[in-house]
């Protein structure tokens, strides 16, 4: 009974500290890149990135779009992108919705875009991206893209 106990109180503190664990590693690559050493940011964020953390990936995705550490390559970047988006991460929101507004990396889509805008101004950022493109669009489209956001956002509640 007592090495049971041991056993689930050892699982409970690992559970416990694996989080906090990503979370310096996480930072361990912030800081690496305000260094600007660039390497080491990728070095860090992208297995985080691999294991399915979206700020890493959102990250990942910005190292490869700016050539920052990696060779650029803004196919990969959108892939990251859109992995951290559809997770709920604002920057791989707003970073998506500029690669379907520019049709860089992505088929040009101004739907597609503004719903990625719209989701990402509900993190604070996008918003001046999702008016602008809004602009280029009719009426119909606009209800659509916010249609799709709402939508999208109401199945990935949590």
């Amino acid at each position: 009974m007592r090495n049971r106990l041991i056993m689930i109180l050892s699982l409970a503190v690992m559970a416990v500290s694996i989080p906090g664990a990503a979370w310096a590693d996480y930072f361990d690559g912030r800081q690496a890149y305000l260094r600007k050493n660039y390497e080491e940011a990728f070095k860090e964020w992208h297995p985080m990135a691999v294991e399915g953390d979206r700020r890493a990936q959102g990250m990942t995705g910005w190292l490869y779009k700016k050539g920052y550490g990696v060779q650029q390559n803004i196919n990969e970047a959108v892939k990251w992108f859109k992995l951290a988006a559809e997770q709920g991460d604002g920057f791989g929101q707003k970073e998506l919705g500029l690669a379907y507004y520019t049709g860089q990396g992505a088929r040009q889509d101004l739907v597609l875009a503004a719903m990625w805008f719209n989701l990402s101004k509900l993190r604070g950022l996008g918003l001046a991206n999702r008016d602008m493109v809004e602009a280029k669009m009719d009426l119909r489209s606009v209800q659509r893209a916010r249609r799709m956001a709402k939508d999208w956002t109401a199945r990935h509640k949590k």
